[in-house]
């Protein structure tokens, strides 16, 4: 059985993490197809030249693997001129060009303008020029919703798109069964918390109920917050939380002590580098994971964990309503009490959706020739 070569999103964190500018969110989507296919080598690493002879990973890619399957995210992005990202979208075609072997997308994002309008406008050439060369690059493309299907369809003419969610959801289909059979109870376990704007009105009213109440926090991108939680074991009175975590001690009469959240961040502050610990966590401690971090809940989805999105912007709440999963935007879970959010978690759309989900997402994977995945329930 020949390889399934695997790019583009990293499957764990690099060492300097989260020191660098990176997202652990991101690896539950990049491991999904090595969950998914036993034979998936990654060639962002050099690990596949102990087993192949290749000169470089697209020799590799063309001479020795049967697919080339490339991890996508968030990529096409409306009001974003900048030179980097034109450039990103060049270096990505031009990476892609020379692959003769199938070329399989997994979940293709594109996040929706300020205005949620769709106009030739809100993106760069070489944006609108990489759909139109996956177009025809891809017998099928896997979008993550209905918007960034509309995208392709009225900017660049592409209609070979496939609607199916993010390609995480489907990487443990075993874990539906698991959360059906946690959510019968008793519902054991901790709330798991997890933000995006960290200045926003309505998280900072959610961030600290979290840390007034000790739910854990989960830290997915920060090094502010990162190397506040390492100040506060290693020096804690010396530690000083970051900007955006000052106004928990604002005015005469705040509502935490600056040791309560020194203490709070030193011990219930989480952050993965690996997606089998983090499961493993999920698995053995929390009862929900909530916030508006996708793949932050997603985690705890794949662990058979329930998890509630809170959405704030159009990719998560296209996510959400793709997949049937559990959402209130933000701005209404600021104004519920703890209960009533954890109370909001509803999985009976998802369930009822389920084998039509799998179906849709066997579908593109039945396009290319590779197995299909089996749902657990």
């Amino acid at each position: 059985m020949k390889p399934i070569a695997v790019g583009g999103i990293a499957q764990d964190m690099v060492d300097e993490f989260p020191f660098s500018d990176e997202n652990s969110g991101n690896m539950i989507h990049g491991r999904a197809p090595y969950e998914m296919f036993s034979n998936a080598i990654d060639v962002r690493r050099s690990g596949w030249r102990k087993y192949y002879q290749a000169s470089t990973p697209i020799d590799f890619i063309n001479d020795q693997c049967s697919h080339y399957i490339f991890s996508c995210a968030n990529f096409i992005q409306f009001d974003n001129f900048t030179e980097r990202k034109r450039a990103a979208y060049q270096s990505l075609q031009k990476s892609l060009e020379p692959v003769e072997v199938p070329l399989v997308i997994f979940g293709l994002g594109a996040q929706a303008p300020a205005s949620g309008e769709i106009t030739s406008d809100g993106l760069p050439e070489e944006a609108i020029d990489f759909m139109k060369f996956l177009g025809e690059k891809c017998k099928v493309i896997s979008v993550r919703g209905e918007f960034t299907a509309r995208v392709f369809r009225e900017l660049a003419g592409v209609e070979n798109t496939l609607v199916t969610g993010c390609p995480s959801f489907f990487q443990r289909p075993e874990a539906f069964g698991e959360l059906r059979e946690f959510l019968k109870g008793p519902r054991d376990g901790v709330l798991f918390y997890n933000a995006t704007h960290l200045r926003s009105k309505d998280e900072r009213e959610l961030m600290r109920r979290a840390i007034q109440e000790h739910q854990y926090w989960l830290e997915v991108h920060s090094s502010d917050v990162h190397r506040f939680h390492l100040d506060s074991v290693i020096e804690p009175e010396l530690a000083e939380p970051p900007v955006a975590l000052r106004y928990l001690l604002a005015g005469e009469n705040p509502e935490l002590s600056r040791a309560a959240v020194v203490d709070y961040f030193a011990h219930r502050y989480r952050i993965f580098r690996d997606t089998r610990p983090w499961y493993q966590f999920n698995k053995e401690y929390v009862r929900l994971s909530y916030g508006t971090r996708f793949h932050g809940n997603m985690a705890a989805l794949l662990a058979g964990r329930p998890g509630l999105w809170l959405t704030h912007d159009s990719r998560t709440a296209e996510l959400t309503r793709t997949l049937h999963l559990p959402a209130i935007t933000v701005s209404e879970a600021a104004k519920m009490t703890t209960g009533e959010i954890e109370a909001s978690a509803d999985f009976d759309p998802m369930f009822e959706e389920l084998p039509t989900l799998f179906s849709t997402f066997n579908e593109y994977l039945s396009e290319y020739g590779l197995p299909e995945r089996e749902l657990s329930l």
